[in-house]
């Protein structure tokens, strides 16, 4: 069936504007934000650059009655390159050990360890950092006992505990750790790099992330902030992190807006369950307003199928895993009811190349059992629903790509 569609570059995993630089602390009235994009980069032999895709506009040809009239500027996404034996950046998450940018300035998680309390009444987490002024200008100062804090601790019952706890003197004095207060605010030169530790008192449990604030100004939101997960990347970088790594390359491709065309219509469906979210304009669960859909709404490039976690999930078509894990870029979702960590984008996925230049996206997964450069075939399990990255509830979101443009599902 033909249908109007409009194209949208890039899977919308991460909707961005462009921001300016700021400094960090570095006196009284200086913005105190880390306002720019934070990214790892990967070092491999060729370098690939992370490309920033124009996900729409808001200025879009008339594609239908009711467009909305059209104000502001280019809305962005990035896109990291499959990860394989090529470089590739990291946006979003990140792992221990890796060498996090935003503003100039390096944040590494170098360790993670805990001791009990005495008297059981919770463990003393500590977090080490190594922090350098890579570029963020002569005099910086990063207060990052104010920035690291842990918003989640999963008891053994399964439990889970929110909060936000945070930077505790009594914690690194029982460790016997230096307090950090005062030497934090020392400026820092150009080119120097320094270690310190950060201790809380969490409750008894287990953490899996922490959380870098990037708006030390606001405690009790902290901005968006960048999660940093306590193990080690599950994505292979055979030679470790970049040093002086550059940003993101940005690569803007043309405003097209056009119609796909249908697919065969061999695809088998990918679970069982109910549709609960269809192709096409929807109110926006993420806070973000695609162009060319009406005020309050986003561009939703595939269809939901609600079941319960664990249900099984299935190859659309016969093809290659071209992605197979956690998403590295997209909206952090953690402040979402119902997400599951990893609480980017599409959290858990699989990405299969098939037959016709047909490219499915199966998300929000709680298992993949299938890894990339694996053939697959139609039918064949993949993984089992979860509500992972950016979903209010247990269900799958199936994308299907035809030559590069989204098109329903049902019809692939």
């Amino acid at each position: 069936m033909a249908r109007s569609r409009r194209r949208v570059f890039g899977i919308m995993f991460l909707v961005v504007t462009l921001a300016t630089m700021a400094c960090l602390i570095s006196g009284p009235g200086d913005t105190n934000r880390l306002n720019q994009q934070a990214y790892w980069a990967c070092v491999t032999a060729t370098p690939i650059p992370t490309e920033q895709f124009l996900v729409g506009t808001t200025t879009p040809p008339a594609v239908s009655t009711g467009t909305p009239v059209p104000t502001g500027e280019p809305i962005y996404g990035y896109t990291t390159p499959v990860p394989t034996e090529t470089p590739y950046y990291r946006v979003g998450d990140f792992y221990e050990g890796q060498k996090v940018y935003a503003n100039g300035i390096a944040f590494t998680l170098t360790g993670h360890d805990s001791q009990a309390q005495p008297g059981g009444e919770g463990t003393y987490h500590y977090f080490t950092w190594q922090i350098g002024n890579q570029a963020g200008g002569e005099g910086s100062v990063v207060p990052i006992s104010q920035l690291v804090f842990v918003r989640e601790v999963r008891q053994s019952s399964g439990v889970l505990l929110t909060g936000r706890w945070v930077n505790s003197n009594n914690a690194l004095l029982h460790g016997g750790y230096p307090v950090i207060e005062d030497s934090e605010q020392a400026p820092m030169s150009l080119g120097e790099s320094r270690i310190y530790t950060v201790g809380m008192l969490l409750p008894e449990g287990s953490a899996t992330v922490v959380g870098l604030a990037t708006d030390w100004e606001r405690p009790a939101e902290g901005g968006v902030p960048v999660w940093f997960h306590l193990e080690g990347d599950p994505i292979f970088c055979p030679y470790g992190s970049a040093s002086d790594a550059p940003p993101p390359t940005p690569h803007v491709l043309n405003d097209y807006y056009g119609g796909g065309d249908s697919g065969s219509g061999s695809a088998v469906w990918p679970a069982t369950g109910s549709i609960t979210s269809g192709f096409g304009c929807r109110p926006s669960v993420t806070g973000i307003s695609s162009p060319g859909c009406p005020p309050d709404y986003e561009f939703h490039n595939g269809l939901d199928i609600a079941n319960s976690t664990g249900t099984a999930v299935v190859a659309p078509v016969s093809g290659l895993v071209t992605y197979a894990g956690v998403a590295t870029t997209g909206p952090d979702c953690s402040n979402l009811g119902g997400s599951h960590p990893p609480h980017l984008g599409y959290g858990n996925f699989v990405q299969i190349s098939g037959a016709n230049g047909q490219t499915h996206i199966l998300a929000h997964l709680q298992t993949v059992i299938v890894g990339p450069g694996q053939s697959v075939s139609s039918g064949q399990a993949v993984g089992t629903m979860n509500s992972t990255g950016c979903s209010s509830g247990s269900h799958l979101h199936w994308s299907c790509y035809a030559g590069g443009l989204p098109i329903d599902p049902a019809e692939c």
